[in-house]
């Protein structure tokens, strides 16, 4: 089969970014993200009376994003950072195994390994310098979920209801900013 797909995404992206080594250490404290995607999907399946089996890849284009802010006065004068990220994409590679209940309503569940591209971007504004960094990177993870599929128009069109929980694992991060000015440094 093959097939087109809409929906809505949320996150939760736990993170503390600190803005300065300066007590009481103002940092930027995750923030939660949401959006809409669409995408196409493809699978194959294979039913053994009631029970089905299968298999389904599928890529989405996504704008799933967040924000958080911080101020703070560092040892360079007063200091704001805003950070952004964004999902831009989606993929899946996934086993689905599921029950008919009647001849044409299919309850599924399904697992695998999943993808997505993330532009995290950061905006340091101060009165010794801003910056505007954009970082674009993959995170591999694993996806799970269950849905439930009817035939409303006959045999070869087939309507969807799933949920998918993604996980892409955590990831730690260093950034060391040096100064040029003697005996001042700093670590974020």
């Amino acid at each position: 089969y093959l097939g087109v797909h809409g929906g809505y995404g949320w996150g939760n992206n736990s993170f503390r970014q600190y803005l300065s080594e300066l007590d009481p250490h103002p940092f930027l404290d995750g923030f939660r993200s949401s959006g809409g995607l669409v995408g196409a999907h493809a699978g194959y399946n294979w039913q053994f009376g009631r029970a089905v089996t299968g298999f389904e890849i599928d890529w989405s284009s996504a704008d799933i994003s967040g924000s958080s802010q911080v101020s703070a006065t560092t040892i360079f004068g007063p200091e704001t950072v805003d950070r952004t990220d964004r999902l831009k994409y989606l993929g899946t590679v996934r086993g689905r195994v599921g029950w008919l209940p009647t001849d044409h309503v299919l309850l599924y569940g399904t697992a695998g390994f999943s993808w997505g591209r993330v532009d995290e971007m950061r905006r340091r504004t101060s009165t010794a310098a801003n910056s505007n960094v954009t970082t674009p990177f993959d995170r591999l993870g694993w996806v799970a979920g269950v849905g439930v599929e009817a035939m409303p128009f006959g045999p070869n069109w087939i309507g969807r209801i799933e949920y998918l929980h993604y996980d892409f694992g955590a990831v730690q991060e260093f950034d060391v900013v040096t100064s040029t000015s003697p005996g001042i440094w700093r670590t974020d």
